[in-house]
């Protein structure tokens, strides 16, 4: 019965699966014959905790029945009365981390190492004056590393301390009354038009090469916002070549599958595809073959990990080139991939009095970025397109509602911790915890959204996605 079910399920209920199949098989021999086959087929997947599940139990049967018994047999209950040595651990971890009080000052005031390094990189001016500042700490975040949302400062004076009220009201008198009015238009942020991709701003340029014609960047710019909040699709698509990408993000690390297909009747040839260098991500790539054959596929894998912050119209660019033998043309493509901040984000849940001592903390510094969008042309004011909304920004952007705030679908309060793969000064990884806020005037159809950060780019990528996703 379980089986019959097996291929329809994902990744992470296979998974389980398999360590049920093994459990079964310890206690059952008899099914051992329906059981080996499953480990046996899952053993070359490509989904690494498959693979590494189905390897292991295969490889356990081997080991004898004593071995299995003793690995698999049920774990005797804990006394309640008594701590583990794990747990004593991560307590002191934590009672540590919270009186710690020099850790934002190394990340923010050094001038070497890995905080200076993250600190030279982020600290950009943003379009916020400062105002306050604040350098004490709270409470919370998910996941483990430094994490830079216990950093925050609360210097509130009156009512920001844990029990200092919420709700919508006060999170408005915080955030300050600004009307809603035009803003100047931004650079690109899907990169497709700008400076960065001049080079292939036309469909051919003097040497005959083959680039990415302008009739399609409308296409390319929808593909790209789309797969900002979805884990598979098509990135691109023509006559010649369609590419469809699949993604899996866990904390500061992602693995990217990118799919070539050939379109054409012939071979394309001296086919080279590599993401172009940043320096805020770490990558491995399996590269594709030289060659696909008429009609074929090809497959290309990138791992890649987050090193500091960056923002969102920073998304790295695929550079593709390749000859179609054929008809003697060659083609060079650079597309912008959809690995973008919030990709490395991991939600966190706040109670209100907690959101509103994070968010007070955070004024001034450049920790600030709003946007009021005017007049966005599909945003649907009704609320069965609120609610869509709100969870297309909570699930796609891998951000946590903050509890007890929000008392309509106006209005939106979420909290999210960008992980990263550089090691703190305890040898953490750090994180970059960040508040935002949405509010909608359906009377005049504006959005303003409202983010603060610690490190002013989390801030701004947050705002700028959120931008993307609603114009």
């Amino acid at each position: 019965m379980l089986q019959k079910h097996f291929g329809g399920t994902s990744a992470r209920t296979k998974a389980l699966l398999l360590s049920t199949y093994a459990k079964l098989e310890n206690l059952y021999p008899e099914v051992r014959p329906l059981v080996q086959p499953v480990f046996e087929k899952h053993a070359p997947s490509t989904e690494l905790e498959l693979q590494q599940r189905a390897c292991e139990y295969s490889s356990l049967l081997t080991q004898g029945d004593e071995i299995m018994d003793a690995v698999l047999q049920e774990m005797p209950a804990w006394p309640e009365d008594k701590e583990s040595a794990l747990e004593a651990r991560l307590r002191k971890k934590q009672e540590a981390a919270e009186d710690r009080t020099g850790f934002q000052k190394s990340v923010e005031g050094r001038e070497g190492g890995v905080g200076g390094m993250i600190a030279a990189a982020v600290q950009k001016p943003g379009p916020m004056s400062p105002t306050a500042a604040g350098a004490s700490r709270g409470g919370g975040g998910g996941g483990g590393g430094v994490d830079i949302f216990l950093d925050y400062g609360s210097n509130d004076g009156e009512g920001g301390g844990r029990g200092g009220g919420g709700g919508t009201a006060a999170l408005t008198a915080a955030m300050g009354k600004a009307s809603i009015s035009p803003v100047p238009d931004e650079d690109d942020l899907l990169g497709v038009g700008g400076a960065a991709t001049s080079s292939s701003s036309s469909s051919s340029s003097s040497n005959g090469v083959q680039t990415i014609p302008e009739e399609i960047r409308p296409r390319l710019a929808t593909a790209f916002k789309a797969l900002i909040t979805t884990p598979a699709g098509v990135l691109f698509e023509n006559e010649v070549l369609q590419i469809g990408i699949k993604q899996d993000y866990r904390g500061s690390q992602g693995r990217v599958a990118l799919f070539y297909g050939n379109k054409t009747t012939g071979e394309l040839s001296n086919f080279k595809a590599e993401l172009a260098t940043v320096s805020f991500l770490r990558v491995q790539s399996q590269d594709p073959p030289p060659t696909i054959g008429a009609g074929q596929q090809a497959k290309h894998q990138l791992a890649v990990e987050v090193l500091k912050p960056f923002d969102y119209p920073e998304a790295p660019f695929l550079l593709l080139s390749f000859t179609s033998p054929s008809s003697g043309q060659t083609y060079s493509y650079s597309l912008p991939l959809p690995i973008v901040p919030t990709c490395f984000f991991e939600p966190v849940t706040l109670a209100a009095s907690d959101y509103m001592t994070r968010w007070r903390s955070l004024e001034g510094q450049n920790r600030e970025r709003q946007e009021v969008i005017q007049q966005p042309p599909n945003f649907n004011y009704e609320s069965s397109g609120l609610v869509a909304f709100r969870a297309k920004i909570l699930d796609g952007l891998h951000l946590a509602q903050a509890q007890g705030i929000d008392q309509n679908d106006l209005s939106l309060s979420a909290v999210g911790s960008l992980r990263t793969g550089t090691a703190g000064p305890d040898g953490s990884k750090i994180s970059v915890g960040a508040l935002v806020r949405i509010e909608v005037n359906a009377q005049v159809r504006a959005v303003r959204v409202t983010a603060r950060a610690v490190h002013g780019t989390v801030a701004a990528a947050l705002v700028n996605t959120i931008k993307a996703l609603v114009s």
